[in-house]
């Protein structure tokens, strides 16, 4: 490892700056070739954008961003996210529409902007027009970056956010302290995008604190006082919200504890590569093949050889990581929710590192582990376009709204799927069927709270009061989500005692069934 001498980084960045200010003409050719990296990566995130339906939380975004500002900011505090998100696709929708293309078009947009900040942020780092290139293409073919660019949630305006509060830090170590102002920024917003960007507050300053640059550590630490004092005295009015949100989601969340290899595949998910898609041409041994490439990217840029590079891959591991190891660490003590999507923001790490080793020593072996990781992008890149398929509810809704309307109950497992129903059917124009879930309809709380259970016979006692009520003579049942919503199938056993299954329809993660009831 080097020895940091902040002098000679301090030269270094001066000498980085000073080539910036006086880059000649002839790097317009760069420009172009960034230019072109950058459409594709944006020809990526739009790339059949509304083909598929929306999945379970997809409709969740978009029944909250039918409801008046007034009305989301009350309802969201019964889930488990703040508000800003759905304020924001309210806004949008007004805007362009609430079909699939309009709905996702929003986190398309965040992934696109992010490409160019993406290669701002490595050009400040390294002072290179070919880090700024490997990082964009690298960044550009993240996986994680795409699919999330792709949904209707609020993954990808999250982590283009973080990669703006990032880039902001890297100029902050050179620069002046209104860049902090810019970081600032970035992360209250994101705060209030998604809880799980408080753990990318932490991981920020560390980093911040790491970094190589002529700011000395006395006035970062200052520097990270009062912008974060700023960002927690922004978030202050939603922080009762977000401890009663916390207190209901102990016990009541999908997501099992997780495993060293859980761990293993959301840290090969961040660096841009997916295990499924790997062990679907391969053996198991790929995916450590893939950890290895990522482990020689992160080697070779903190023994890269120039001034900061070492102290630069630490502040970049430190910030993707953080957040995962604590969330792991979390999830083993009290409520899991490791998921890899809530990691999206840690795929700046990766683009980065391969800009740093890019441009260190060991160039061929630096560039043998590109191509390697390269491949194993576009591997994860196809296999997601191919084979990772959304919940079909466009054609399960079609196939349910062809039963009569007479005498039909239409039953949700879990009852969130009304929402979607309600969704397909606005989209159809056509007039709705008479609809529930169990343990009972999503609107019949007041206020609607998602995540709701069967777990016990007498969870289904209002859905039994509802059959009692309406008797209908025949009842769709459809089926989503089910290992966590009702793992016994109380509610298909409930309907079984009193009507007779006629007909079974599998779609994709969707099953519709149609029952007769028993004749009194």
């Amino acid at each position: 490892m080097l020895r940091y001498n902040p002098q000679r980084v301090q030269d270094a960045m001066l000498e980085q700056t000073d080539a910036l200010r006086r880059s000649p003409a002839t790097h317009w050719r760069w420009v172009a070739l960034l230019t072109l990296i950058i459409a594709g990566g944006c020809f990526l995130r739009f790339w059949r954008l509304g083909a598929q339906s929306l999945w379970f939380d997809e409709g969740y975004s978009a029944w909250m961003a039918t409801n008046l500002p007034r009305q989301i900011v009350y309802l969201i505090r019964f889930d488990v996210s703040p508000p800003l998100y759905y304020l924001l696709l309210h806004l949008w929708r007004e805007s362009f529409g609430d079909s699939e293309f309009a709905l996702r078009s929003m986190s398309a947009v965040a992934g696109c902007l992010a490409l160019p900040l993406m290669a701002l942020t490595a050009r400040r780092m390294t002072g290179s027009w070919f880090a700024s290139l490997v990082a964009t293409v690298v960044f550009s073919l993240s996986v994680l970056q795409v699919q999330y660019a792709q949904e209707a949630r609020s993954y990808g305006l999250a982590s283009m956010l973080a990669l703006v509060a990032f880039y902001a830090m890297v100029r902050r170590t050179n620069g002046l302290w209104w860049w902090m102002v810019l970081a600032g920024f970035a992360v209250a917003v994101s705060v209030w995008l998604h809880n799980m960007m408080w753990f990318y507050v932490v991981g920020l300053a560390l980093a911040y604190l790491i970094a190589p640059g002529r700011t000395r550590l006395r006035q970062r630490v200052i520097d990270l006082a009062w912008m974060n004092g700023l960002v927690v005295a922004a978030f202050i009015p939603w922080i009762p919200a977000l401890r009663g949100q916390m207190q209901w989601l102990s016990g009541n969340f999908w997501a099992s504890i997780p495993t060293g290899w859980d761990l293993t595949q959301v840290l090969l998910a961040v660096g841009g590569i997916k295990v499924m898609h790997l062990a679907a041409i391969g053996p198991a041994a790929l995916a450590w093949i893939a950890a290895a490439v990522l482990a020689v990217i992160a080697l070779l840029a903190s023994i890269g050889g120039r001034p900061g590079y070492a102290r630069w891959t630490l502040a970049l591991l430190v910030y993707a990581t953080i957040p995962i190891l604590a969330v792991f660490t979390y999830a083993h003590f009290q409520q899991s929710f490791f998921l890899e999507k809530v990691f999206t923001a840690s795929t700046l790490a990766i683009p980065l590192l391969a800009a740093l080793a890019a441009t260190g020593r060991g160039r061929v072996i630096s560039i043998a582990a590109l191509v390697v990781l390269l491949a194993g992008s576009c591997l994860s890149l196809w296999g997601y376009f191919q084979w990772e398929q959304k919940e079909d509810w466009r054609s399960a809704v079609a196939y349910v709204n062809g039963f009569p309307r007479d005498d039909t109950l239409v039953i949700f497992v879990a009852n969130e799927g009304e929402l979607l129903y309600d969704y397909y059917r606005r989209q159809s124009e056509q007039f709705g069927h008479n609809t529930t879930g169990a343990p009972q309809g999503f609107l019949d709380l007041n206020p609607p709270r998602t995540i709701q259970r069967v777990l016990r016979p007498q969870d289904t006692g209002r859905l039994q009061q509802q059959l009692e009520q309406n008797q209908p003579q025949r009842i769709i049942l459809v089926l989503s989500h089910t290992h966590f919503s009702d793992p016994d199938m109380l509610t298909r056993q409930l309907i079984e005692s009193r009507a007779t299954q006629i007909s079974e329809k599998h779609f994709h993660w969707i099953d519709v069934l149609e029952f007769r009831v028993h004749q009194r």
